[in-house]
């Protein structure tokens, strides 16, 4: 949660804090919990994120078989 922008901030953990790659509304409407799931559907319907998660169950997949 960025409390000066009053956001949820989503991106890669690095040695210098966050690396923010996306940034969603927070609605205090709604639990901590409901704005993460919000969060993460958002993203599910990002091609970025779809092609990743595909490549990651053909390496799962492959690695079964071995």
């Amino acid at each position: 949660y960025n409390k000066d922008k009053d956001s949820l901030d989503v991106g890669t953990a690095t040695n210098a804090g966050l690396s923010v790659k996306h940034t969603f509304p927070f609605s205090h409407n709604h639990s901590m919990d409901a704005n993460i799931s919000s969060a993460y559907e958002q993203l599910l319907d990002m091609e970025e994120y779809q092609k990743e998660e595909v490549q990651e169950e053909h390496v799962a997949k492959s690695a079964f078989r071995r």
